[in-house]
């Protein structure tokens, strides 16, 4: 189960696995997954780093997953894989990866979620959702609720996402949050987790029964 999404951003080395560190420092890390996103840093870097975040992953119970490269994820024995809309397809990281991996899909509209569903994603991220750098028109929370109403598998509400938009986007239908700079610029990532943790849970607590099943 996925509750909280946190995407490394392009930072140095030491400083994604700090901060990485920093946010898992709770009792709740089970409930976090962590994405290696690191596109900036060279092969041999990935790879180190990557080693290291499965470290920290195991020993606080949260799950690792992999941005779009399949062969590093089976290097790492990492918990999944999070593929983008242009390159490894769905079909082909279930068939290397199997069964028991996480396949997130990245998406921007209903389109790309009827995909995602169809070919087999174990969730998608929507996106964006707020206002995010460099990401396009954001979709609003409005838009966000009729996009995952009709989709078929869980989604995750990313794209500029703070603490107090977590409850509208879970009653709207969100099975968890994705963020960024939220957590990992935040001077206490720690805090920051328990805080979008308690506001899922607060918000979860509102659901109907039905809609509250609807989770990673």
């Amino acid at each position: 189960m996925l509750d909280l999404y946190a995407i490394t951003s392009e930072r140095s080395t030491a400083e994604i696995e700090r901060g990485v560190q920093r946010a898992l420092a709770t009792p709740e890390a089970a409930r976090i997954g962590v994405l290696l996103r690191a596109k900036h840093l060279a092969a041999a870097e990935q790879r180190g780093l990557g080693r290291s975040l499965r470290e920290l992953t195991r020993e606080r119970g949260a799950k690792l997953l992999v941005s779009a490269d399949l062969a590093l994820c089976e290097e790492l024995g990492a918990d999944g894989v999070q593929l983008p809309e242009r390159g490894p397809s769905i079909a082909e990281a279930r068939a290397r990866l199997g069964t028991a991996r996480l396949i997130g899909a990245s998406r921007h509209d209903a389109a790309g979620l009827a995909r995602a569903a169809s070919e087999g994603a174990s969730f998608a991220t929507l996106s964006p959702v707020h206002a995010s750098p460099f990401k396009g028109e954001p979709l609003g929370a409005m838009a966000f609720a009729s996009l995952v109403s009709a989709a078929q598998l869980p989604v995750l509400a990313l794209g500029g996402i703070e603490t107090h938009h977590v409850r509208e986007l879970v009653l709207g239908g969100a099975a968890g949050i994705a963020a960024i700079r939220a957590i990992f610029d935040h001077p206490d990532p720690a805090s920051a987790v328990r805080a979008f943790l308690t506001e899922i849970d607060q918000a979860r607590a509102l659901l109907p029964i039905k809609q509250s099943s609807r989770r990673l």
